[in-house]
């Protein structure tokens, strides 16, 4: 039997967000092609539910911030992972004692780690091969996130670099690299001679149950409503900002935009300093329903007049986008958000705009339910059907050959 060592920054003992919810669905996939799978985590406290016996906690709280700036948590651990002897003596058991023939990298930050142990005598025969799970383009996406907050380009450059430096420093000893884009995958052909697969981000088949719709339909009160759903990633709360701008007073009070997911918890942090002078009409129209269940969501997506995915930057592709896809509903997204399911302009009701003025006024003719759900021809259910995560991963068995 194939051994699989999975390294992730996180547990996925109860996945919540969509890197959670990938690593997940690669650990499921590949003990469906008949792979033993282990998956361990260098993780933070905050994640609360853990495997006690894989995920080992590290408190970054105490240790020094790199380039003393902020969303630095990834670099810290990866330091950390180095020089830390607890978390290099837990890896190092670890992996002695499953002796993996490959380790797969969800994310680059615990490469370093695993790249000092295997360089130890006690390692020295072991020849797993290295399998980077890439999500997106790290150096990428920092880069974007600091300038958005940033002033100090040097600060930001020396940052960027060093994320660069450790992700391609993985790329290049992987023998395969797992992309979620395209555009991922040619900008790592130019910098890795791996072989690389592209397998897209997707979605679950979520059964519909009684008790969560009846609870949608107590929620609404008659109101129509479109659905943002996303996580507390600073990339969903700016596009949201962006692309529907300051003030949304042409969502009547019959309608809302029901915003699920920890994205909720930093809307007001992103909004632009104008959004203060609709504060008291916004936040009429959003209603923030936090995290939910898996039930919950699907009964929610059913409830909705249709969904709005505003990504303007970040990295990889979006797990939100694979969700409005699979609904049926009417969607407005922008281009951003649809990478990785280039497609999706190819349905019915997908509308892609990039305008704000345009963006937010489909989106509110969504929320007003002015745009009904398509009735799809036979392709179009077809293409539907690509985002769901056994057909998204099937990639992922050519790297194990």
């Amino acid at each position: 039997m194939t051994r699989i060592l999975q390294i992730s920054p996180y547990p996925i003992v109860a996945p919540r967000h969509g890197g959670q919810i990938r690593v997940s669905e690669i650990r499921k996939y590949l003990r469906h092609q008949g792979c033993e799978v282990l998956t361990l985590s260098i993780c933070e406290p905050a994640y609360s539910e853990r495997d006690q016996d894989n995920d080992f906690v590290v408190n970054l709280d105490h240790e020094p911030r790199p380039f003393d700036m902020p969303y630095g948590a990834e670099i810290q651990m990866a330091r950390l992972s180095v020089s830390n002897l607890q978390v290099q003596q837990f890896l190092s058991e670890k992996m002695e004692l499953f002796s993996p023939d490959f380790i797969f990298f969800e994310q680059p930050w615990l490469w370093p780690a695993v790249q000092k142990i295997l360089s130890t005598p006690k390692f020295q025969s072991a020849e797993p091969k290295i399998i980077y799970s890439s999500q997106n383009i790290e150096s990428h996406v920092k880069a974007a996130i600091l300038r958005d907050h940033l002033l100090d380009e040097r600060k930001i450059s020396q940052f960027v670099d060093e994320v660069e430096s450790l992700e391609l420093s993985l790329a290049r000893a992987a023998s395969s690299i797992i992309c979620v884009t395209t555009s991922d995958a040619e900008y790592f052909s130019q910098h890795s001679s791996a072989a690389i697969q592209i397998c897209p981000n997707g979605v679950e088949k979520r059964a519909l149950s009684a008790p969560e719709l009846n609870e949608v339909n107590s929620f609404k009160r008659g109101r129509t409503y479109a659905l943002f759903a996303a996580s507390a990633h600073p990339p969903n709360a700016v596009g949201f900002w962006r692309m529907l701008g300051p003030c949304l007073a042409s969502i009547p009070p019959s309608a809302m935009i029901v915003v699920v997911g920890s994205v909720g918890g930093i809307l007001e942090a992103y909004a632009p300093p104008e959004a203060s002078l609709y504060a008291t009409a916004n936040s009429g129209v959003v209603q923030k329903v936090g995290q939910v269940s898996d039930a919950l969501l699907a009964a929610l997506i059913w409830g909705s007049s249709g969904i709005i995915v505003p990504i303007t930057s970040g990295g990889g592709s979006n797990l939100k986008t694979a969700e409005a896809i699979a609904s049926g509903k009417p969607v407005v997204a922008t281009q951003f958000a649809c990478r990785g399911f280039e497609f999706s302009s190819r349905l019915s009701e997908f509308h892609i705009c990039d305008d704000q003025v345009q963006f937010s006024r489909v989106a509110a003719r969504i929320a007003r339910g002015e745009i009904l759900a398509p009735l799809p021809s036979a392709e179009e259910k077809s293409l539907r059907q690509l985002v769901y995560w056994d057909n998204t991963l099937k990639n992922i068995s050519q790297v194990l050959s």
